[in-house]
This record gives structure tokens, C-alpha cells and sequence, in this order.
């Protein structure tokens, strides 16, 4: 009888067990507010949309608003909040996951020495516009510094290298005279993930006495 009573408690916590893993999902599952079930994997949020992959292989994407209860696999059943659901990290681009504040601002330092302010867009095509302003030096008639303010643009938001048109107005000393140079430019900037980026480019332009250009090699950082 002693073994027999020795049993019970083994059952008992043998069936809590059983109960336990039975409550755990092997699937993420999202309610709907209609009461459809979509079972499968999470696999991102976006665009105000859960997108989630069926088990039958179906791609599907629903509306925040639209879903009453979000389930995780190997989780008991109950809500979890979405800055808790555990997205991987592909779904991420490094330009999305970093400080994306609508304006930052920074310096540079190389050939070019100036400020920049920083303009993101929405945009997939272009990554973003910026406001310069600094001391670069001027080739042609004669080699001198010139002193200029413009914008650049630069497209391919989710690519680590973006390709940039710019321009440029301001005086240049040459030969000890000043003369108002214009130029427009076009060059590759390098923008690993992080406050760093690099800047290869050149730009072409006249001081309507001397054709001129401006070869820029600058490190940026901006924040």
C-alpha cells in the first residue's frame, strides 16, 4: 500500500507537467476581432501590420486594429505587448534601427571642413538631404580655399552606400583675388551603421574667370 501511496504525488506533479507544456503553443497565433485564428510564425511588424507566415506557407499581414490577441509560441496563452514580441533581427535595416530623428546634425573633417545639418525622409529612394556649410579648397586657374554653403542629396535609404548629388555657391580666394564660385558635384558616401560616414566625391564648377573643382575625401560625424 506504501509504494501505491508513494505513486500519487508522482502522478500529480507529472500531470502539472503535462499541463504546463499542453499550455505552451508550438505556434504564434493572432486573433482576430472577426474570431479567425491566424497560426504560423511572426515574423514582423510594420507598416501598422503584424505579418505573419501560415503553417501552410501563405504570407499573410493583418491591421494592428484588427487583431483582439497576440499569442507567442512557448508561451502560455496571453497578451503580449508588441515591444515585447521577440522580431529577428533581419527585419531590421541599419538606417531603421539607429537614431532616426527626422533632423540631426554633425561636422566634418578632411578635405572639406564644415557642419552639416541632416534631413531623413520616408522616402525608399532617397535616404536623406543635408544643409552644408564649410572650407574646401578649389583647383584650376589657381589653388585656393573657398568658403561654401549648399545641399546634398543622397538616395538608396536601405543601402549602406548611397550615391549623392550636391551643389554649392560661395566665394573662393584664388591668386589672391576673391571670385564667386558654382558648382554642382556628385560622389559615394559610405554610411556603415553608427554616427560615421564616409565621403568620396567631386565636385565641378566656375569662378567665371577659372574652371574649377573641389575633390572631396571627408569623415562625417553626426548625431
Amino acid at each position: 500500500m506504501r509504494p501505491l501511496l508513494l505513486l500519487v504525488p508522482l502522478a500529480f506533479v507529472a500531470a502539472c507537467i503535462a499541463q504546463a507544456s499542453a499550455d505552451d503553443l508550438p505556434h504564434d497565433v493572432i486573433t482576430l476581432t472577426t474570431g479567425e485564428r491566424l497560426v504560423g510564425e511572426l515574423v514582423d511588424v510594420r507598416d501598422g501590420r503584424y505579418w505573419v507566415l501560415l503553417t501552410n506557407g501563405r504570407m499573410v499581414s493583418v491591421e494592428f486594429r484588427t487583431a483582439s490577441l497576440v499569442e507567442m509560441a512557448g508561451r502560455s496563452t496571453e497578451p503580449v505587448p508588441m515591444e515585447d514580441l521577440p522580431l529577428p533581427e533581419w527585419n531590421e535595416s541599419p538606417y531603421e534601427a539607429e537614431n532616426q530623428r527626422a533632423i540631426a546634425g554633425g561636422f566634418d573633417f578632411g578635405l572639406t571642413q564644415g557642419a552639416r545639418v541632416r534631413f531623413r525622409t520616408s522616402s525608399p529612394a532617397v535616404a536623406h538631404v543635408d544643409v552644408k556649410a564649410g572650407v574646401t579648397l578649389l583647383f584650376g586657374g589657381g589653388t585656393g580655399p573657398a568658403l561654401l554653403t549648399g545641399a546634398e542629396v543622397a538616395f538608396f535609404r536601405d543601402s549602406p552606400v548611397h550615391l549623392t548629388l550636391s551643389g554649392a555657391v560661395g566665394p573662393a580666394i584664388i591668386w589672391g583675388s576673391i571670385y564667386p564660385f558654382v558648382g554642382v558635384g556628385t560622389g559615394v558616401q559610405f554610411d556603415p551603421k553608427g554616427p560615421m560616414e564616409v565621403h568620396l566625391g567631386l565636385m565641378a564648377g566656375t569662378t567665371f574667370s577659372y574652371f574649377a573643382v573641389s575633390p572631396d575625401l571627408s569623415l562625417s560625424w553626426l548625431w
